[in-house]
């Protein structure tokens, strides 16, 4: 399935029963930059994201796609299409083992409606599949 998303005709990576998760772009970045510059959500982070910081978000992903197939995806609700985060695979160097890891984050104002676990559960079957993976960092 193809969603038009700004004319850029991204495909849809990943469907839930609320959800799509296709890759981002770089149209994305007023929506990602409602969720990155939120300090409650990137509280466990290191610095405090910033315009530049949410476009290198943006061309780290894209990279990711290019490289590895995967990344951290745009979370978009099927009734609207609006983009409210990102979750997704990404590799992650543990204690000298690259693993993959699932990552997201959910617009504070959709917080606590499970789309967070919805997302995840889709992205871990997909990783499963597409990586064999069983367990994730």
């Amino acid at each position: 399935m193809t969603m038009n998303h700004e004319g850029s005709g991204t495909s849809i990576i990943l469907e839930t029963e609320r959800l799509f998760l296709r890759e981002m772009d770089r149209n994305d970045y007023d929506a990602l930059y409602r969720v990155l510059t939120d300090t409650e959500i990137m509280r466990h982070y290191p610095y405090t994201y910033d315009a530049a910081r949410v476009r290198a978000w943006i061309e780290r992903n894209i990279d990711r796609y290019r490289v590895n197939g995967f990344g951290l995806w745009a979370v978009c609700l099927k009734e609207s299409g609006e983009m409210i985060g990102d979750c997704g695979l990404t590799l992650q160097n543990i204690n000298e083992n690259v693993l993959p890891e699932i990552g997201y984050h959910i617009r504070r104002d959709f917080q606590r409606r499970g789309y967070a676990k919805e997302a995840v559960k889709a992205v871990r079957q997909h990783g499963i599949r597409r990586l064999g993976a069983d367990r994730f960092s």
